[in-house]
């Protein structure tokens, strides 16, 4: 059960970057787009990805499933959130 949880996250994530890419793309007029403001887009589906990441293992953790201490993977996962954040609110170019 919980190794289909993490599937389901994971295609989830890849489905919703690949609809915000194509969106971008399609709707975005061509002398505001670029790569880094592609990239730059995704990163909030990749913070709700860690953090929801964070919260799973912990309720993972509280039932039993995971066989080894959860603190190291979810600072890990609040690391990763806090340096995407920082690079969104950091100015572009």
């Amino acid at each position: 059960k919980a190794e289909i949880g993490w599937k389901t996250r994971y295609s989830t994530l890849a489905f919703a970057l690949t609809t915000l890419n194509v969106f971008e793309v399609l709707v975005v007029p061509p002398e505001v787009l670029s790569p880094a403001k592609v990239l730059r887009d995704s990163y909030f589906l990749w913070i709700i990805f860690y953090l929801e990441a964070t919260r799973k293992i912990r309720a993972e953790a509280e039932q039993g499933l995971l066989a080894k201490n959860r603190l190291g993977s979810q600072v890990w996962h609040l690391t990763v959130v806090a340096l995407l954040a920082v690079t969104l609110l950091a100015k572009e170019g």
